[in-house]
């Protein structure tokens, strides 16, 4: 990554028009894409004089580069080419709910390792457990989710107005979550834990559909869409209680069984 570099102007001028990385690596993209171009590529000599104030640290900027490496590749993947050009132009085309899942794993994590912690060393009960877990996860993957998932679409609302739509959504997962570890539980005589872990699924889909739409959505919406979600989450609510309340015999959005 020599500092020094030539082009000419005649050939080079589409290569950069399809430039998409502007960090540190921006020089590789381009060597990438001047060969994918079939473009003439030569070392050639220079008289240099090199300077010992360097900016470059290796222990940051070595894993930025490594993660430019990986954009690259996926940036510039064709519809048309190879098995692997294919798979890496799907998983590009769909990088915001890869990065979604991503988030969404570490919050799972969260979620599980606390929901575990909650009902095996404070005795609480499956159900008075989950909503613990979900909040604290709901801050971890709200914070992640902004900073990076939808970082694109940051300039559109303000924070607190995100964080409590986020929080309302999630609060719809969470009936979705509570409906089906009470099914399991109740229903199905299925142990705790693995009943947490198979609402985890269904409820990503549902808050990933959701927030895509509502909380990190590009434009400002209008108030009868919001209230359409809103709507949605209170009749989540609505379901659960009644289920709730046909098998356990018990009105509440906590129960201790």
């Amino acid at each position: 990554q020599c500092g020094f570099k030539a082009f000419k102007r005649t050939i080079s001028a589409g290569i950069f028009s399809e430039q998409r990385i502007f960090s540190y690596a921006f020089d590789i993209e381009i060597l990438y894409l001047a060969k994918r171009n079939g473009l003439k590529i030569a070392e050639v000599p220079v008289e240099w004089f090199n300077s010992s104030d360097s900016k470059v640290n290796p222990l940051i900027d070595a894993p930025k580069s490594l993660i430019d490496l990986i954009t690259i590749r996926l940036v510039h993947a064709r519809e048309s080419g190879s098995l692997l050009e294919k798979v890496l132009h799907r998983i590009y085309k769909k990088r915001t709910f890869a990065k979604f899942a991503t988030v969404g794993l570490t919050g799972a994590f969260v979620d599980y390792s606390t929901f575990f912690l909650f009902t095996r060393f404070f005795h609480l009960s499956a159900l008075q457990a989950n909503p613990l877990s979900v909040e604290i996860a709901i801050i971890w993957t709200f914070a992640f989710n902004n900073l990076w998932t939808f970082s694109h679409r940051n300039k559109q609302r303000h924070l607190y107005k995100k964080f409590l739509a986020f929080q309302t959504v999630t609060l719809g997962g969470l009936m979705i979550s509570q409906m089906q570890i009470l099914l399991y539980t109740h229903y199905f005589s299925v142990f705790d834990l693995i009943s947490k872990l198979l609402s985890i699924p269904v409820v990503a889909v549902f808050n990933y559909t959701v927030n895509s739409r509502w909380t990190f959505h590009p434009e400002k919406l209008n108030n009868k869409t919001s209230f359409y979600f809103l709507l949605l989450v209170g009749g989540l609510i609505v379901v659960y209680l009644i289920l709730v309340r046909e098998l356990t015999g018990s009105f509440s959005l906590f129960v201790n069984r």
